[in-house]
């Protein structure tokens, strides 16, 4: 079986190459990645947007899944359409060109959902999209374009829809990212004992990286294609909650001070994931509580490098 991966060198794709390795011995596992990559003769440098070099690759490799986790958070629009709708089209189009009939994995993003009502916690993949982020908006019409190839062309196609991903080595870009660094480089005695903050009230819904790669496997297992799923906790978790684990756990003492510039003017006070269209589906709940998880994320990225 040959598996081909957007993003492979991303927090995600690494995380879904291990759960190949561990659990599929026999696949063959390709990688593109924007970014230079590992000397493996299957991975390559490769800029997505590149109609003609996606379909040589596509071409070439034939692959029976994919896995098209690559994706850009930016408030540049145009890098963001690029990447997240122009990159997803091309992949599309050329599987479509070419007859390919690879199970396809397209990864949405909970910011599609963007402002939500209290009482419309937690959130179905029913409810209104009303993105307010530029990658929430190009978010959300990756999934247009993933839902019009599965029904006009009848293409295997799966969409997730995580909500907040989080494990060792995140992006620095994403909230518990920023925390984790600011708490390895106090760990490390880089800094003064202070982490600076936002809103640390509001609650989300946080899933660990090793259950959301075993979704995305299961879901082009056993999915109804074209369909979207919830990939989450179903479970809010306070951002405060957050940074006290990530302390405990590193065993330092720091003081929280808020920060006016990290606290966002739309930011939304409660937000969680329904998880039971996925559960009936194909049976995947999340394994990790969230103690779990940032104990796991101290002890490899924080507490090993120390």
């Amino acid at each position: 079986m040959k598996i081909l991966i957007t993003g492979v060198n991303g927090f995600v794709g690494k995380a879904l190459v291990e759960f190949i390795d561990k659990n599929e011995s026999e696949a063959e596992v390709y990688g593109l990645d924007i970014q230079a990559i590992s000397s493996s003769k299957n991975y390559q440098t490769c800029d997505i947007t590149d109609f003609k070099l996606v379909e040589e690759i596509i071409k070439r490799i034939k692959p029976d899944k994919i896995f098209h986790l690559a994706g850009l958070n930016t408030n540049d629009y145009e890098k963001a359409y690029a990447v997240n709708v122009l990159a997803t089209q091309n992949i599309l189009e050329c599987m479509q060109k070419w007859n390919s009939n690879a199970k396809t994995l397209i990864v949405g993003s909970a910011a599609e959902y963007g402002v939500i009502k209290e009482s419309e916690n937690p959130v179905s993949e029913t409810n209104p999209l009303r993105p307010i982020s530029i990658y929430g908006v190009t978010k959300a019409f990756q999934t247009l374009i993933a839902q019009r190839h599965a029904l006009l062309f009848g293409m295997n196609i799966a969409i997730a829809r995580p909500s907040n991903i989080i494990g060792p080595y995140m992006p620095r870009s994403l909230v518990v990212g920023i925390m984790a660094e600011q708490v390895k480089n106090i760990k490390q005695q880089k800094v003064d004992p202070d982490l600076y903050v936002g809103n640390i009230l509001t609650k989300r819904d946080f899933v660990d990286v090793r259950d959301t790669v075993r979704a995305f496997w299961m879901l082009l297992e056993d999915s109804v294609y074209g369909d979207i799923f919830n990939v989450a906790s179903n479970q809010p978790t306070a951002i405060k909650s957050i940074i006290d684990k990530l302390l405990l756990y590193s065993g330092i003492d720091a003081r929280i001070e808020i920060d006016p510039n990290r606290i966002r003017k739309n930011d939304i006070a409660l937000q969680y994931s329904d998880t039971s269209k996925i559960f009936s589906a194909c049976g995947w709940k999340p394994e990790f509580s969230i103690d779990e998880t940032i104990r796991h994320l101290v002890e490899i990225e924080i507490t090993n490098d120390f």
